[in-house]
């Protein structure tokens, strides 16, 4: 919800004629601001930077992102960790874009919200029971 991410939304109601039939369900929640109450549409990449790229890195390392096309790779050959002026520190490309690799920084935060665990548990359990009872074989459930 960076600035690119906010203005599309604010123009989604307003393309095709202003005949557009969706709810804002379809879009994944998070708090804007550690201090929110309220979860709101979007993610906003701010000072959290650092944890949410920490939260890829863990993903791309547990195998829960399997990353195979080659523009992708090449950006994620380029994404490092750089030091600021101010002695922090924070990830970018040393050359060339990043992109592709911070839109698969963003969509491996959704494995942890309850969207995610909720469609995971609606799509299982219209599995046939021996699907079912192999992943639960594979989980060691």
């Amino acid at each position: 919800m960076n600035r690119p991410g906010a203005t599309s939304v604010n123009c989604l109601p307003h393309v095709f004629d202003q005949n557009n039939d969706y709810g804002s369900f379809i879009f994944t929640r998070y708090k804007h601001r550690i201090d929110d109450k309220l979860r709101k549409v979007g993610l906003k990449v701010t000072r959290h930077k650092k944890m949410i790229v920490k939260t890829y890195i863990d993903a791309i390392e547990d195998d829960k992102i399997y990353v195979d096309e080659e523009t992708t790779i090449n950006q994620m050959d380029s994404f490092i960790k750089i030091e600021t002026r101010s002695g922090d520190f924070t990830y970018k490309a040393d050359s060339g874009h990043d992109d592709l690799v911070m839109s698969n920084v963003i969509g491996s935060t959704y494995f942890d919200t309850q969207e995610f665990k909720n469609m995971c548990e609606m799509y299982y359990n219209e599995l046939p029971s021996d699907y079912q009872n192999l992943i639960n074989k594979s989980m060691d459930l």
